[in-house]
């Protein structure tokens, strides 16, 4: 399998997973707790923000590889 298949295939695995009814509220449930709606800062606390960050990198990766973006995800919970 090539690279460009392979890359196909897991974006199509992505959504597979992520796609059903099941995966939305997933999705919906980090959303809440991985730090997209709000700040990854934690004043004085430079380790606790890089935590924060790291969460919210893994909901983003999610989403990029489905090829959503943000403004989708929003638009998805005002439906």
């Amino acid at each position: 399998m090539t690279k460009k298949n392979s890359l196909k295939q897991l974006r199509q695995d992505y959504q597979s997973v992520f796609g059903t009814p099941t995966g939305k509220r997933v999705l919906a449930d980090m959303r809440k707790h991985f730090f997209v709606d709000r700040t990854t800062h934690v004043p004085g606390d430079s380790h606790g923000a890089s935590l924060n960050e790291g969460l919210r990198m893994a909901f983003l990766h999610i989403m990029n590889r489905q090829r959503k973006d943000l403004l989708e995800v929003f638009q998805e919970d005002n439906d």
